[in-house]
């Protein structure tokens, strides 16, 4: 079944605009997170999603343009989270030196999501998790 079918069948979902300051991702990451929560997710699942958040939301304000807004989706045992703004550079995943302070993020959802990736013309990324 394709993403877009799944979010055409959806259970529950959520979008919000995020304002564009790095400070705002504290805000939106608590409020996936109490989403999740109301819909009866598993705490591992709030926390693994409520990560990817940050990360994605964090790299559309500090590397995108314009609006940024967070989707979430519960359908068919699936969690999708979609982030997207403006600009039609999309997320890339990195290699990091051991010594550097930044760019393990996209390892980091690689890791913890069921798949993710990059659609909509660079402008959307988005992270699949298994719900049920």
């Amino acid at each position: 079944m394709s993403r877009t079918l799944l979010l055409k069948q959806s259970h529950h979902s959520f979008e919000t605009v995020v304002p564009r300051e790095l400070s705002a991702v504290s805000d939106i990451r608590r409020s996936a997170a109490s989403v999740l929560r109301l819909w009866g997710m598993k705490d591992s699942l709030v926390d693994d999603v409520r990560l990817v958040v940050s990360e994605f939301v964090a790299n559309a304000i500090e590397h995108g343009c314009g609006r940024v807004t967070l989707s979430i989706v519960e359908t068919a045992g699936r969690v999708i989270i979609e982030v997207s703004d403006s600009s039609s550079a999309p997320a890339l995943l990195r290699s990091a030196d051991p010594d550097a302070l930044r760019g393990r993020g996209l390892a980091i959802v690689a890791a913890l999501a069921h798949s993710w990736g990059v659609g909509a013309g660079g402008c959307t990324t988005w992270a699949e998790f298994v719900a049920a």
